[in-house]
């Protein structure tokens, strides 16, 4: 019982690794590269560009161009600019692991402690985190520049990381037995 239990597991280790693999994600023997400070902001600029841009393509059939939005309480204004780029941007943390620009610049959000996909409630967590990095003077988003793995307060929130993908490289000594690596460092 206990040797089919183990098999199991490792054909799903054997999957998750595979997975992981295709997805860029780094696996137990990668050294992970976490997504800097100007990579992260230059990955902002884009996905506020592109959201800016579907935001006002919503607006013109929905008639809000024109309209006030702010202050007047009108629930086509909130959804706009409230409820419309939360659903978007959870959406695609959910399906791609990361916005537009972050994938461009080869970068996915995962989970801090496993490096698995982010779960729906990690990922509304992290967004909803962005409103507590923004209120310090944006501080929480420059604190990405200071932290160890790179994460902002809304990363700290959530439990996520955002890891830079296309620079994974796998460690060479990962795979030697202990014999060749102790003979190798004599």
């Amino acid at each position: 019982m206990q040797d089919e239990q183990a098999d199991d597991r490792q054909e799903s280790g054997d999957e998750w690794a595979a997975a992981a693999e295709e997805a860029g994600i780094p696996t137990e023997h990668d050294f992970i590269e976490y997504a800097g400070f100007w990579r992260r902001v230059a990955a902002s600029l884009i996905d506020t560009i592109l959201l800016v841009i579907v935001l006002a393509l919503l607006a013109i059939p929905l008639g809000f161009i024109g309209m006030p939005v702010m202050g007047g309480g009108m629930v086509g204004g909130i959804l706009l600019q409230y409820v419309f780029p939360m659903v978007i941007v959870v959406a695609l943390w959910l399906k791609f692991g990361a916005t537009p620009g972050k994938q461009l610049l080869d970068c996915v959000i995962v989970d801090a402690r496993s490096g698995h996909p982010l779960r729906t409630g990690q990922a509304i967590l992290r967004y909803i985190g962005y409103y507590a990095s923004s209120i310090p003077l944006l501080l929480g988003f420059v604190w990405v520049a200071w932290s160890p793995r790179k994460q902002g307060f809304h990363d700290y929130i959530a439990g996520t990381v955002v890891i830079h993908k296309a620079e994974r490289h796998q460690d060479p000594e990962a795979d030697k037995s202990i014999e060749a690596f102790l003979k190798d460092h004599q």
